[in-house]
């Protein structure tokens, strides 16, 4: 926990340190090593990111937030569609929503990948899998308009459209709701 606490503070140093420590006095600690992925992903650290995803996943061949991050990483790192790395990638979000089928952030990431491969039937069914475990997701729904535009199905767009924009909108009133209160938080006291 203080190890995440860290990461929100920038401090990633003491970040790596406490997972280190958190796997030495527990090897099954459950969330030690996606964290640490996620931490090096944050750094932008992409392949020591890779290093890191890869060495778990030959210890935690199961571990489906693991996968994501593999697919993750793959794709920031620019891989292309068609290449070794892409396909990786699309092997990796596969295997992750097969491990958990109820994981929006994995069907995201399938539903993107099929996108960029034209596999435009495949993104619709992952974008609305996605939506449905999560109906405020912004990115699935997203990529739901662009593969049913590609695909011709015009006939949702317009309500499907609306839907992106208010929750677009929603998401900058609470942003701004959360900034405002930030302000008025760290004012310095009146002298």
């Amino acid at each position: 926990a203080r190890g995440i606490l860290f990461i929100q503070q920038g401090k990633y140093p003491d970040a790596q340190a406490d997972f280190a420590k958190a796997e030495r006095l527990d090897p099954e600690v459950r969330f030690g090593s996606p964290v640490q992925g996620l931490l090096e992903l944050q750094q932008n650290n992409l392949a020591g990111a890779e290093t890191t995803i890869r060495t778990r996943l030959r210890a935690h061949p199961n571990d489906a937030y693991l996968h994501y991050l593999l697919a993750e990483v793959l794709t920031r790192k620019g891989a292309a569609v068609g290449s070794s790395e892409f396909n990786q990638a699309v092997q990796a979000a596969q295997t992750a929503v097969t491990l958990q089928p109820v994981f929006p952030l994995a069907r995201d990431m399938l539903g993107r990948l099929y996108l960029q491969q034209g596999r435009t039937k495949q993104a619709i069914a992952q974008s609305r899998l996605a939506i449905a475990q999560d109906p405020t997701d912004q990115m699935a729904l997203y990529h739901l308009l662009i593969a049913l535009r590609k695909d011709n199905q015009t006939a949702e767009i317009p309500a499907l459209s609306k839907k992106l924009a208010s929750l677009r909108a929603q998401a900058r009133a609470k942003e701004e709701n959360e900034h405002k209160y930030m302000l008025v938080e760290t004012k310095p006291p009146a002298h």
